[in-house]
């Protein structure tokens, strides 16, 4: 994984050793997590950002919220190049997603998703990889 901008906010995850926050797409919550809320999260890119390499996403937003909501995801490529090359090397990945804690019958709102590539170029190369991945999720976690 190399990837190339990445802006994370995460619930719950206090204190815990031994996993990769920039993982958590791929992986889903490290085993552990607790009750915790996130905040929004804002990329922007005008200039070049370029990745080799399998699962080497040039901008990734996330937002994760555990037992509380997730926030707002805003990803700007206004004006920029975005260029990656290899197996699920995404162009970009704009993620909120709100878990349910153990016990709860619902998980919490998750935030809004938004994507703009105004006057921008994406490009991708390898087996998988889209041009944006974009989600707005609510899904129970054991």
């Amino acid at each position: 994984h190399g990837d190339g901008i990445i802006g994370i906010s995460m619930g719950g995850v206090h204190g815990l050793e031994g996993y990769v926050a920039q993982e958590v797409f791929w992986t889903g919550l490290p085993t552990g997590a607790q009750s915790g809320g996130a905040g929004d999260v804002t990329l922007s890119n005008a200039g070049e950002v370029l990745t080799a390499g399998d699962y080497a996403a040039a901008m990734t937003a996330l937002s994760y919220g555990s037992g509380y909501g997730s926030g707002a995801v805003t990803v700007s490529n206004d004006g920029g190049t975005i260029g990656t090359s290899g197996l699920l090397s995404h162009g970009i990945i704009a993620e909120s997603h709100a878990f349910a804690s153990a016990g709860l019958e619902e998980p919490a709102a998750a935030g809004s998703v938004e994507v703009s590539n105004a006057a921008g170029h994406i490009s991708t190369e390898g087996a998988g990889a889209a041009i944006a991945v974009c989600r707005l999720m609510r899904a129970a976690w054991p």
